[in-house]
């Protein structure tokens, strides 16, 4: 009796699964980066005091650029297109989402506005930007 032959490998998906698969690993290590940021690093700096470029209480502004745009990647549902601006979408869409945000945030009840947002917000855009090079596509580009 032979046994069923099973391909799983990621050379036997298809380039959407395998985009799919890298945009979940991005969003759990963001959200794990995140959670390391908050619970373990943003005590300590609070306590302790040192200068960290506003990165203690601004850190949530680039994970959540990261964040979006890996679900972005995840609930696109006509597979990853090639171009240029499409590309840049994943970026600055959740960037400007994010900037506009804090931006409306004076005129919001529960809101503080506070200019180091806006620059880990754009940090986060670099960073989410250097993502979709060297994760996203090497798939996309094959």
């Amino acid at each position: 009796m032979t046994r069923p032959v099973f391909t799983s490998s990621a050379a036997d998906r298809d380039p959407w699964s395998r985009l799919r698969t890298r945009a979940i690993v991005v969003l759990g290590a963001t959200l794990v980066v995140h959670l390391m940021l908050d619970l373990i690093y943003r005590p300590w700096a609070f306590d302790r005091g040192p200068y960290d470029f506003g990165l203690a209480s601004s850190f949530t502004q680039a994970t959540a650029v990261i964040g979006i745009s890996a679900v972005m990647v995840l609930a696109e549902r006509t597979g990853f297109r090639r171009d240029m601006a499409h590309g840049a979408l994943l970026t600055i869409a959740p960037v400007m989402a994010m900037l506009g945000y804090e931006c409306i945030q004076p005129w919001l009840p529960w809101g503080t506005f506070d200019p180091m947002d806006l620059i880990w917000t754009i940090g986060g855009g670099v960073l989410a930007w250097g993502i979709k090079l060297l994760v996203y596509d090497p798939v996309v580009n094959r």
